[in-house]
Formats: C-alpha cells, sequence, structure tokens
C-alpha cells in the first residue's frame, strides 16, 4: 500500500496541474482571502494608519497573492495547510 502511496505522489508532482494536485484558481481566490483575514488580526489595536489604509493594503496584498498562486499554483497540501494557518508567519510557512 504505501509503495502505491509513494508512486501516486510522484505522479502527482510530475504532472502537477494536469492531475488536480495543484491549486485551482478558487484555491488562489481562497487564499488570497485568507491573507487579509491574517494581514488584518496582525494590525495592532492602535495601529496610526487608518483602517481604510489597512483594508487597501491588504487588499492590495491579496490581489499579489492571487496572481503570484495562479502564475506558480503552489500544490493542494500548501493551499490546505496555509488555510489552516492562524498567522502570517504560519501562512508563510506552507
Amino acid at each position: 500500500m504505501k509503495k502505491y502511496l509513494t508512486a501516486s505522489l510522484a505522479l502527482c508532482f510530475s504532472l502537477g496541474a494536469l492531475s488536480g494536485c495543484t491549486a485551482s484558481e478558487e484555491d488562489c481566490v481562497k487564499l488570497g482571502d485568507k491573507f487579509v483575514e491574517l494581514f488584518m488580526k496582525d494590525q495592532p489595536a492602535d495601529n496610526p494608519l487608518g483602517e481604510e489604509i489597512l483594508k487597501s493594503a491588504a487588499e492590495a496584498g491579496k490581489e499579489e497573492v492571487i496572481k503570484q498562486c495562479k502564475a506558480e499554483p503552489p500544490l493542494k497540501a500548501s493551499i490546505d495547510c496555509a488555510l489552516k494557518a492562524e498567522t502570517l508567519d504560519a501562512l508563510e510557512q506552507c
């Protein structure tokens, strides 16, 4: 059984998007939304920047995350890890 799992993972890595092992466009959007959530959560309550500025920065970051995700789709496992992240640092580790 382990042999088949290893072979499946190898095939997944080699075929990438053809086998559905990499992030879809929907996954990239979810990743962008997660970035916004964690970015806003990471801001201190007494941040001297206004909330609108922070929201604009978060949205710009979201667009960049989505753009990079679509350009070089990560493995679904990385997306799953990122969507479970509780901090920006944890998200970056994925």
